[in-house]
């Protein structure tokens, strides 16, 4: 069976900016709308934005043609939850940080941002860690490989905050930092009603990382929960 192959529409992203004032079309492409079915056809780009998609579309005579020769072409993908193209992205001293923010260890030279676009992700919501019950302020960006980090960041994305529930902000990998989550310190959300300081119970390695988290979670079966709570700007 002959392999199709794809080429992700906005994976064009570098295309697109590369001509930010300029006009592209796509011909001979068969064109994945995802929400209306699919068709072949072509695709106009004008100053970094799709503006007409049909079976022909009228190029300006200064457009940058690009035959497709038949391949797919899809609409780039969007990452909900990521943690690339970061510095740091937990502040583990405090159980809320929400005084942080990632916009402030956002590194645009993260290779992750090439390999995300090179694999059809085309924008991403980047978000804090869980070490918190209620962390930092996310930000939203667009995969701009080469661009300074206040260039990949997504103008006007609704801002939201990290917020990592039972047990996650107590996860077992967190155990060995002292007043840190799993030790009952300050930055422990749930060490209220549970001994002397909020003691957490002695937990051999043999018991692995299921083990661990059954025995410091005051519900045995306590699912994992991590919220990203979006807030609107007033």
């Amino acid at each position: 069976m002959q392999r199709r192959k794809f080429l992700s529409g906005l994976l064009l992203a570098p295309l697109a900016a590369s001509a930010a004032e300029g006009t592209i079309v796509i011909r001979n492409a068969k064109v994945l709308t995802v929400t209306k079915g699919s068709f072949d056809g072509s695709i106009l780009i004008r100053d970094g934005k799709i503006v007409e998609v049909g079976a022909n579309v009228n190029a300006p005579s200064d457009a940058r043609v690009i035959d497709a020769g038949g391949q797919y072409v899809m609409p780039g993908i969007i990452d909900c939850h990521s943690h690339i193209a970061t510095e740091a992205v937990n502040e583990g001293s405090v159980s809320v940080s929400s005084m942080t923010g990632i916009e402030d260890t956002v590194n645009a030279e993260d290779i992750g941002i090439y390999r995300a676009l090179a694999g059809g992700v085309t924008t991403a919501n980047i978000l804090h860690g869980s070490a918190n019950a209620i962390g930092g302020k996310n930000i939203v960006i667009k995969m701009r490989w080469g661009k300074d980090a206040p260039e990949i960041l997504l103008d006007g994305a609704t801002p939201g905050i990290k917020f990592a529930l039972v047990p996650s902000a107590r996860h077992a990998c967190w155990a060995h930092v002292p007043g840190g989550n799993g030790t009952g310190g300050s930055a422990d959300p749930l060490s209220a009603g549970r001994g002397k300081a909020g003691a957490s119970p002695q937990i051999t390695g043999s018991q692995g990382v299921k083990g661990r988290r059954k025995a410091i979670s005051p519900w045995p079966s306590a699912p994992m929960v991590m919220v990203a709570a979006a807030t609107r700007s007033r």
